[in-house]
């Protein structure tokens, strides 16, 4: 069995090169409005990824920087007020019921709830949008600007 500092970093190995979805690079490239990343990986982790990968977004927010996990409100707000923007203004997308839906909706920020496995909805999340992947959200974004 592998000792324990073996498996952390392989566990951080992970993070600095995780396996995307495939469709996560192509949603990337064709999405009009900014992407803020709002994660609970600490900032040199998630910038390896996004290196590593060679995907761009226009900003990003971790728990690191907020010093607050989610749900915990604050990496929602840092994420609000770098933007410039209100909570109506922006739509969340994850996949944690209990961090990113309960994160989010605790600010008023609407959230669309990647549900890739087709897992049944938890009670008392409030969910404006569900979807099974990514290309999925792209229509609601497109019906929500016509």
């Amino acid at each position: 069995m592998a000792d324990e500092e073996t498996l952390s970093k392989q566990m951080f190995a992970y993070w600095r090169q995780p396996t995307l979805f495939q469709e996560a690079t192509a949603f990337l490239s064709e999405i009009a409005q900014p992407v803020c990343i709002v994660s609970d990986i600490d900032r040199a982790d998630i910038e390896a990824a996004i290196s590593h990968h060679g995907i761009g977004v226009d900003l990003i927010v971790t728990s690191e920087d907020a010093r607050a996990y989610k749900p915990r409100p604050e990496p929602f707000r840092l994420a609000l007020g770098r933007l410039g923007l209100q909570p109506d203004q922006v739509l969340h997308i994850g996949n944690s019921p209990s961090c990113d839906v309960a994160g989010a909706t605790s600010l008023g920020i609407p959230v669309a709830w990647l549900n890739r496995k087709g897992k049944e909805r938890p009670q008392q999340t409030h969910v404006a949008y569900e979807a099974p992947n990514l290309l999925a959200i792209h229509r609601i974004l497109a019906d929500a600007v016509d």
